[in-house]
């Protein structure tokens, strides 16, 4: 059992700031920027290196 004066009061809650829109333009560009950067990468393995691992009877060697 616990008594009355060992009960813990619960902090206050924190008081929201509003966001700097630099900042939320700058999270935003980052975010879009690592998205397109992954999706040129995943293009590049999906068209030169997956046949190869996936398919390696069926693909051609490639000649430059």
């Amino acid at each position: 059992m616990t008594s009355p004066t060992s009960v813990a009061t619960a902090a206050a809650p924190a008081v929201a700031t509003p966001a700097s829109p630099k900042k939320a333009v700058a999270a935003a560009f980052a975010g879009a920027f690592i998205e397109w950067y992954d999706f040129y990468l995943y293009g590049i393995a999906a068209a030169l290196v997956f046949p190869r691992i996936f398919f390696p009877s069926q693909t051609r060697p490639l000649h430059c």
